[in-house]
């Protein structure tokens, strides 16, 4: 009975401490383990006290660790927000609770002035910060956000700052930190970046780049714009005589000019001395005044010297009549329209029908030379060379010309020079001297036939051509391949080529004359013209100018002129040649005066390869 009475005593009081104290040990595990993310089932231990306890072990290591990161955490935020670099501000409801020093010291305003204040007090009124600030505020979705804005120091002046705004936990107000950094060094580089860009150094003015794009953005809409185009061409003499800062002062002075004168164009600087104007503000009326006031005030200015220095500017205005689409071809007209000026002039010159069309041809030829040449459009014409005496053809002159597919023959003073300054004249050259070469054994063999006398052709050379490593191997091809005799070819030189010879120049001469070459000295009378140039060069023909044979007939120091060259070249041994006669008159005095050669209109116009060959070769 004893024992059957404690083992039910025992087990009321196993149930009670099942029921009462074990299931509250289980409840306190499941919630340690829910504190410490553990979600893995609950089996009753075999020793729960021992499984409690290490339970509070791990939820006690856990804590240490938290309270560890929390600690570093507030450190680094403590660094950040008294950081030397950032300046920081609390807001509660955009009322400044807080600055750090770095913010103090950025706008200079003492800590007590900020306390409690609002933050308009730190914005400026113009800009959307506090707005924006707000539409922050009111979303839930972001916590971090970044913008700019102006702040204004203590002195009122404008700072450049870039925000970072950071939402603070608080429930029971809207509360934001403010990261704010300077970026007014930035923004003052940037701008000074965006100037360089798009403006010239020097002069303050729009570069060309920038220019070019403006005027084409103004042409593409079709707006009516007037342009001034300004070259100033001694520049570059100022440069070499008076050195850097005179040339400087010179152009600046050409700006400050331009910018007086014209405050609502764009004004460019296209070059080292080419500028632009350009506007649809002003009336024509207004604006050539204007332009001629630019050239009056800049024709005698020089700070460096003592005595005034001319600057040579010269103008050309384009107006709105004109249809141009790009700012290549109007730029070349106002160039074109200076070109044509015989000498600088203090007034505006003003663009005319005329010299649009005659501009634009010459901007078509500039950029159809080289193909041209690439397409064999250019060829040869001949103009016959008769003998004095006996009025019979002794040679030709072989001449350039250029049939444009759209523009027809092009006048060989126009595209001569272009030739020369786009450095193609020794193509067009050894391509007028192959041509030549051919017709010359073309012609001579029907020639043959009738006469045995042997025809001559004379070829223009040009300086760099005269000078070119090329030439000698070239002529010895040329006279190989087409059979010429010796003194066939001549081969004429202007007095530029002779002016400051060295002895290479007379050794090279002497090489050409021994490939059996004769040499000619072409425009005799012009130039640079000196006798000298008879005595010192190995020269075989004499040519005089056409510019002479106009005078002959009433100008008396004229023939007297004439007639000296003539009489002297030929007590030296050499032909005389002379070109441009055009008239009965002109001829008898020649004859005369016994010069050996005629060319000219009064004989022979230039003309083709076959009509040369009809007139004087097999049906000829």
């Amino acid at each position: 009975a004893l024992l059957a009475m404690t083992s039910f005593i025992a087990f009321v009081v196993y149930l009670l401490y099942r029921h009462n104290i074990a299931r509250q040990f289980i409840s306190f595990e499941k919630n340690v383990n829910a504190l410490l993310g553990n979600t893995a089932p609950i089996t009753a231990p075999k020793d729960m006290f021992t499984r409690i306890t290490e339970q509070i072990e791990a939820m006690a290591s856990t804590s240490s660790y938290a309270e560890q990161q929390l600690k570093e955490t507030l450190s680094k935020f403590e660094a950040l927000y008294h950081s030397q670099h950032l300046g920081m501000i609390l807001l509660e409801n955009n009322q400044i609770v807080d600055v750090n020093q770095a913010l103090l010291n950025l706008l200079g305003h003492q800590r007590t002035q900020l306390i409690d204040a609002p933050l308009d007090i730190l914005l400026n009124n113009k800009d959307g910060t506090l707005s924006d600030l707000n539409a922050f505020q009111q979303q839930d979705e972001q916590d971090v956000t970044h913008f700019e804005t102006n702040l204004r120091s203590v002195t009122g002046q404008t700072i450049s700052c870039n925000v970072e705004a950071i939402r603070l936990d608080n429930q029971t107000s809207q509360t934001v930190m403010l990261a704010v950094k300077d970026i007014s060094q930035q923004k003052r580089q940037a701008a000074l970046i965006e100037t360089l860009s798009h403006h010239d150094t020097l002069s303050g003015l729009l570069n060309r780049p920038s220019t070019t794009k403006a005027l084409n953005q103004a042409l593409t809409n079709k707006k009516a714009i007037i342009t001034l185009y300004i070259i100033a061409t001694r520049l570059r003499e100022i440069y070499e005589i008076y050195g850097h800062q005179a040339y400087d002062n010179a152009v600046k002075h050409i700006a400050d000019a331009l910018k007086q004168q014209f405050p609502q164009a764009e004004i460019g600087r296209l070059s080292e001395n080419e500028f632009i104007v350009f506007t649809d503000q002003i009336e024509e009326e207004q604006f050539i005044p204007r332009a001629n006031t630019v050239l009056k005030v800049s024709a005698s200015h020089l700070a460096e010297t003592t005595a005034d220095f001319d600057i040579g500017l010269n103008a050309a205005m384009i107006g709105p009549e004109f249809a141009f689409t790009h700012f290549e071809p109007l730029v070349h007209c106002g160039f074109y329209a200076i070109e044509q000026q015989l000498v600088p002039k203090h007034n505006v010159t003003i663009v005319d029908e005329e010299i649009v069309q005659a501009a634009n041809e010459t901007l078509t030829i500039n950029r159809n030379l080289i193909t041209a040449l690439k397409n064999e459009e250019f060829t040869a014409f001949f103009q016959p060379i008769v003998n004095a005496t006996s009025n019979q053809v002794i040679g030709f002159e072989a001449l350039a010309r250029w049939h444009h597919p759209d523009l027809g023959m092009i006048s060989p003073g126009v595209f001569i020079p272009l030739a020369e300054k786009h450095k193609l004249i020794i193509e067009l050259d050894e391509l007028v001297l192959e041509k030549a070469c051919a017709f010359l054994q073309t012609i001579q063999r029907y020639w043959s036939k009738k006469s045995q006398h042997r025809l001559t052709i004379h070829v223009n050379l040009s300086s760099p051509h005269f000078g070119a490593s090329a030439l000698i191997n070239n002529l010895q091809r040329l006279i190989k391949q087409y059979q010429l005799s010796p003194g066939q070819l001549v081969l004429e030189v202007t007095e530029s080529i002779l002016l400051g010879a060295d002895q290479e120049t007379i050794e090279r001469m002497h090489a050409l004359k021994a490939l059996g070459v004769q040499l000619a000295l072409d425009d005799f009378g012009t130039g640079y013209s000196s006798f000298s140039s008879l005595c010192n060069f190995p020269l075989d023909i004499v040519k005089l100018d056409k510019s002479y044979m106009s005078e002959i007939e009433t100008n008396e120091k004229a023939k007297t002129l004439v007639r000296s060259i003539i009489n002297m070249a030929q007590e030296l041994g050499m032909t005389t040649v002379a070109e441009g006669v055009e008239t009965a008159s002109q001829l008898r005095i020649l004859n005369v005066w016994r010069v050996d050669e005629i060319q000219g209109f009064y004989h022979f116009k230039p003309m083709s390869a076959e009509q040369a060959l009809n007139t004087f070769g097999e049906n000829g």
